[in-house]
């Protein structure tokens, strides 16, 4: 029996959570990309396939398929998911409006208007640090705040586009 298993042709799930112990990103992506090809890569696998790929300083990609599974997930109610998947890829890059619009759609799915707020906010002042477009940031919360007139929001972003 033993010496069956040790001539059994490993899976691609198994040679990847092998890549992934031994820190082996090379690997990861490797067969995390087969995973991703197969459809086979279920969250708890994306974010070590998509580490690895900000490790391999490949962070647009690693922020494309976050956004795409978290799309995914916030279409079909999945919020929690979505959630931790869209902080992970603000982590990569805090510049990105997409990851952030949809951060925030994710946060008021779940009725969590500060977060969502606060998401959009740092958006706008990360860009402004950076001396970047803030426009999409700005219609971004505007659009937010038509939505969501609560006075103390509205004071806020009025307070930190002053200050800013």
């Amino acid at each position: 029996m033993s010496l069956w298993k040790f001539f059994k042709r490993k899976t691609d799930e198994e040679l990847f959570d092998r890549a992934v112990n031994e820190k082996n990103h090379t690997m990861t992506i490797v067969y995390g990309s087969r995973l991703l090809a197969k459809k086979k890569l279920e969250s708890r696998r994306l974010i070590s396939y998509t580490e690895s790929l900000f490790k391999l300083n490949r962070k647009k990609e690693a922020v494309k398929i976050l956004d795409k599974y978290a799309q995914e997930k916030l279409e079909n109610g999945y919020f929690s998911e979505a959630i931790s998947m869209l902080k992970k890829a603000m982590k990569f890059n805090p510049e990105c409006i997409q990851t952030a619009r949809l951060l925030s759609k994710a946060y008021e799915s779940k009725n969590l208007l500060f977060e969502a707020f606060n998401v959009l906010i740092n958006l706008f002042l990360t860009l402004k640090d950076a001396n970047k477009n803030t426009a999409d940031a700005q219609r971004l919360i505007d659009s937010f705040l038509k939505r969501h007139p609560v006075p103390s929001f509205l004071e806020a972003y009025d307070i930190r586009i002053a200050a800013g």
